[in-house]
């Protein structure tokens, strides 16, 4: 098991560089980069669909494992699934679409998924929410939170090594909890996720020669959203999922949130998550990327310990979960302020001396 699982691993992370390496050479050949905007962290064009080769690789591997019968021939609804998320964000990649048809699709996408899963839902929800919520209820709540997962992952992915660290830390903890709950598919489809993220993370990683692209972060988003729903023995529930990518989720639905209630613009390009702002203090993006990583293990050792838990425990290590974002968030709103106090103390000499 051990072995076959490394061998996934490494097979899909060899595919993922392997075919990205390529991707790069031909955008930039092509010309197709992504331009700097009101949310990028570069100045530079950088060339794009890195997230074909994450992609390519993770869907490959998880044909070959439903053909091998290591995974059920249902998970083949999610896999297409996250296929049609994928093309629609490599299209989006050359040709920009409009976000309504984009959300259309997503949702569509979504609402499949959840209908042939229909009756897996309470034991998707797990023990915190199964027990209380009918599947009618469920059910909505559970597309809402595969097409937000999708847009979100799009959203954090805006720094080198950033979405690649959280596909990587992520897949692997889910598979370690899927293992836990005796979901070998869903252990298998997630060490495929990390494996294709970590082979993309070597042209990503600070400083990097390629971005995911919307093919990429946006796939991987809606198939992790997906996850508790994939047909297995012991479903890995949405707790356990949201809190191996609480710092993904928190930051931006926070962010989200605030925006709103704020009156700003919140559907245009910022720069306000809470990843993006050390930058703004000349802090390095991997200094920035490997601290984000810290977070991502911390969490995904919670997540781990969810599989085995109890209502109660799971709903502490929730807790523990947001209590970790609140730390960072204020780690980050500390160097803010350190940062202002330092400007304000060169500046007072500066305007003393002008005005003498």
């Amino acid at each position: 098991m051990m072995i076959t699982g490394i061998a996934l691993f490494a097979t899909a992370g060899a595919i993922s560089f392997s075919v990205a390496y390529a991707c790069r050479n031909i955008a930039v050949r092509l010309a197709i980069l992504d331009e700097p905007n009101g949310r990028s962290a570069h100045a530079t064009p950088k060339p794009r669909l890195g997230g074909v080769g994450v992609m390519g690789a993770f869907l490959v591997a998880g044909v070959a494992l439903v053909s091998a019968g290591s995974v059920p021939s249902a998970a083949m609804g999610p896999l297409a699934a996250t296929g049609v998320i994928a093309c629609l964000g490599f299209i989006d990649d050359l040709r920009q679409v409009p976000a309504r048809w984009r959300f259309v699709v997503q949702l569509a996408a979504a609402s499949t998924v959840v209908a042939f899963r229909f009756a897996a839902l309470p034991q998707a929800a797990g023990p915190l929410l199964g027990s209380i919520l009918p599947p009618w209820v469920l059910a909505p709540l559970a597309v809402l939170w595969i097409v937000w997962l999708t847009n979100l992952y799009n959203f954090m992915d805006g720094i080198d090594g950033l979405a690649g660290g959280q596909g990587l830390i992520g897949g692997l903890a889910i598979a370690a909890a899927a293992w836990l709950c005796g979901a070998s598919a869903t252990a298998a489809l997630a060490v495929a996720v990390a494996g294709a993220s970590l082979g993309f993370l070597f042209l990503n990683f600070p400083p990097s020669s390629i971005f995911m692209g919307d093919v990429g972060s946006t796939a991987i988003g809606f198939f992790f959203g997906c996850v508790p729903l994939l047909p297995d023995r012991q479903p890995v529930s949405f707790d356990i999922v949201a809190v191996a990518l609480s710092l993904f989720v928190l930051d931006a639905t926070v962010t989200l949130v605030r925006r709103v209630i704020q009156g700003q613009r919140w559907y245009e390009p910022h720069r306000s998550h809470h990843y993006q702002r050390p930058l703004a203090l000349g802090i390095e993006h991997r200094a920035i990327t490997l601290s984000a990583y810290l977070g991502f293990a911390l969490l995904g050792g919670l997540a781990v310990l969810m599989a085995l838990a109890t209502a109660p425990v799971r709903l502490a290590l929730l807790m523990a979960a947001a209590l970790v974002f609140v730390v960072a968030a204020q780690v980050v709103r500390g160097l803010e302020r350190a940062h202002a106090m330092a400007a304000e103390r060169v500046e007072r000499p500066d305007a003393d001396r002008r005005a003498a």
